[in-house]
């Protein structure tokens, strides 16, 4: 089985996903809350983004080392996978992550007349615990003492990186013991997540769904069951935006989705996953709109660190451009002004993060990767081609 470089119709749905978590942290922008927004959030609820992104993760990351995998059978080689996998994910997250955490810690001290970018002390707690992987974690202790910060957006990628850790000794064993032990690690934290919320900030269900479509994308059976209707415009454009409004629609009012609530966004985010992962251009039509989700999804990582960032770096600009005058603040006048600001600096640093930082570094960790699998190894020269040529993801 072979990998294409990448499948664009998952890449729409990372642009879906992006843009949905930008959405739920617009009130970081628009202290004032709008009335749209308001209005809004008596009807939709956005944060099911972050699901979305966790299915895609589990899918794309399961079916490359599957691949990587089955090119060999000798233990040490796929010791090796394993570790050119690693060197490959830190070289293409860390980078970025990093980065970003030095100019809020920046801007915290040297930009920051408005304070808006909080307390250097507390930013400081958070940069430790983004740089452990422990985001997550803290981010909880946050949320129980009702306060966020803007460094907890990271909770995500350390909560992902901690099942990175997992995921691919389970993939050593063989394949029947690994989705024993996925489906026990399901279950139990399905039961956790039914007992409290809280269990989302720590939960691998999401990442274990994606892995299952992973596994079955190598099965005939899996093309026996693609949903071919959607080959019709028609029901391509009903069936996406359907499922789409079902993720904003399902959470709607309330303040802390229920299990029921948190379990129906996970099958629909799933559902998704399933549609774009035939790559047969199901998820939505091609065209203009298609082309500029498919940017927004190859620069979703970056979009997804930055955007909290740029709507700092937007509210304390307005705040040095028109410093409101003693005991006002900024209105529903600057609505516009602060969304056309923070847009312009969401696209002007991912593009730039993507060309300058994210994709250099990806593909300096895939010569490394792909050198530390060439070193001398028991297996013939074919098989070793086999692997070092897969594309990186």
């Amino acid at each position: 089985m072979s990998l294409s470089k990448r499948i664009d119709d998952i890449e729409v749905l990372r642009a879906v996903a992006v843009l949905l978590t930008i959405i739920q942290h617009l009130p970081a922008l628009f202290t004032w809350q709008p009335s749209f927004y308001k209005v809004m959030q008596n009807y939709f609820s956005f944060g099911c983004g972050v699901d979305l992104f966790f299915v895609i993760s589990g899918f794309v990351i399961a079916k490359d080392l599957l691949v990587r995998l089955g090119e060999t059978h000798i233990v040490e080689t796929k010791w090796r996978v394993l570790i050119a996998f690693w060197i490959r994910r830190a070289w293409r997250i860390f980078p970025t992550a990093w980065f970003w955490v030095l100019v809020t810690l920046l801007a915290v001290v040297g930009f920051n007349d408005s304070g808006t970018w909080g307390i250097f002390h507390s930013d400081l707690n958070d940069a430790i615990t983004v740089l452990t992987q422990t985001e997550n974690i803290h981010f909880l202790q946050h949320i129980s003492h009702g306060t966020v910060d803007g460094l907890d957006v990271y909770w995500t990628l350390s909560l992902e990186e901690q099942f990175y850790i997992v995921l691919p000794f389970l993939l050593l064993l063989s394949l029947k013991r690994a989705k024993v032990i996925l489906l026990a690690i399901f279950f139990t934290q399905l039961l956790m997540l039914a007992y409290s919320y809280n269990m989302r900030f720590c939960s691998f269900a999401p990442f274990i769904m994606g892995v299952f479509l992973a596994i079955g994308h190598q099965r005939k059976m899996y093309y026996l069951i693609e949903p071919v209707f959607l080959k019709n415009t028609l029901m391509k454009i009903l069936t996406f935006f359907l499922l789409i409004l079902s993720l904003v629609v399902i959470a709607a009012g309330q303040a802390l989705p229920s299990f029921p609530t948190l379990f129906m966004i996970e099958v629909i985010a799933f559902l998704l996953v399933f549609i774009a992962s035939y790559n047969a251009n199901y998820i939505f039509p091609k065209g203009i709109v298609y082309n500029i989700l498919t940017w927004v999804g190859t620069r979703s990582y970056a979009i997804y660190l930055i955007h909290l960032p740029a709507f700092f770096f937007a509210r304390e600009l307005w705040f040095r451009l028109q410093p409101p005058l003693a005991g006002h603040s900024f209105s529903g006048h600057y609505t516009l002004r602060f969304l056309l600001v923070a847009i312009a600096f969401i696209a002007i640093f991912s593009e730039l993060n993507y060309r300058l930082i994210e994709t250099p570094f990806r593909r300096r960790g895939k010569e490394i990767a792909d050198r530390f699998v060439q070193a001398n190894l028991p297996f013939d020269k074919a098989e070793k081609e086999n692997i070092q040529a897969l594309p990186v993801v």
